[in-house]
């Protein structure tokens, strides 16, 4: 299964942004945002919604990534 954060990563350079620059948007650090595309954080639901947005993507295909890892996490 691909994790949230490589497909947050994939999305947010498909829109020419800097880590900087959508980590601002979002409201987190560089190196928080970095620790969910690297996957060593989780993805959390709070950003769901800011990243739907600063990614131009749908609530429902940002929540679906937020839960495909949540379900990832409980199977571990």
């Amino acid at each position: 299964m691909i994790r949230a954060g490589i497909r947050i990563q994939k999305k947010r350079r498909e829109r020419g942004l800097t880590v900087q620059q959508l980590a601002s948007c979002i409201g987190v650090s560089r190196s928080y945002l970095t620790l969910i595309e690297n996957g060593k954080r989780s993805f959390p639901k709070k950003l769901v919604i800011p990243l739907a947005k600063s990614l131009k993507l749908s609530k429902k295909v940002v929540y679906q990534w937020f839960l495909q890892d949540a379900m990832e996490e409980l199977r571990l």
